[in-house]
């Protein structure tokens, strides 16, 4: 099991294992983009004493190998491996780090590739992914629409109005070619568009977003 973690420029990626018993060696290789980002090191502090563990990376073709043995089972049961990189250009996004391969006892754990992938922008940004993927916010406060959605995919459009109970539109606004990621926005309102007293649906709609919510304004 592999997923993103962020901080600052470092992109941390908790590899948990957990292994059956009678296993007694693991490989297992990841492949990622080093125009993106470039490799650290391999934090192994959560293992159990008696287990080695060898690492070597190809900068030929960004490839990490991981190697554990140990005289006994390996008997590991949500163990932490923890991979390090470090952002070389968040122009390039979103990035994607893939398991390729795993070896159990020397034989083919998984033919299926794992991969987690992030948006390294974000990060640069001081975005937290985590918050971001909890759902849209939109709110109307001192005369401002303030918007804050995330959308998966890239070359997107997103359309968010303020609409009042007949269903006259008090504001609108299209936005075209949005990046895959988080988007936060603040839209004054216009003086002729300025909401009066009483009860207005906010929405939002985007090709993977569909959100709406009542407003009270006093």
């Amino acid at each position: 099991d592999i997923s993103a973690v962020q901080g600052a420029n470092t992109i941390l990626v908790p590899v948990m294992l957990t292994t059956q018993s009678s296993i007694k060696s693991l490989e297992m290789k990841y492949l990622f983009d080093q125009q993106h980002i470039r490799f650290v090191k391999i934090n192994s502090d959560e293992l159990p004493t008696g287990i080695s563990i060898a690492s070597g990376f190809n900068p030929g073709n960004g490839e990490i190998a991981i190697s554990l043995a140990s005289a006994y089972d390996l008997d590991l049961n949500s163990v932490k491996v923890t991979l390090e990189f470090e952002i070389i250009d968040p122009s390039y996004d979103p990035s994607t780090i893939s398991l390729v391969s795993a070896l159990a006892n020397e034989y083919t754990l998984s033919e299926t590739p794992v991969s987690t992938t992030f948006s390294t922008k974000d990060i640069m940004l001081g975005i937290d992914s985590r918050q971001a993927a909890s759902g849209p916010e939109i709110y109307y406060a001192n005369q401002t629409l303030y918007v804050k959605f995330t959308t998966l995919k890239a070359d997107q459009k997103a359309d968010i109005q303020l609409v009042d109970q007949s269903g006259k539109i008090i504001f609108r606004r299209t936005m075209k070619g949005l990046s895959s990621g988080f988007h936060s926005y603040q839209f004054p309102v216009s003086e002729s568009g300025k909401a009066a007293q009483g009860v207005y649906i906010m929405s939002l709609r985007a090709d993977d977003s569909n959100y709406s919510k009542k407003l009270l304004i006093k």
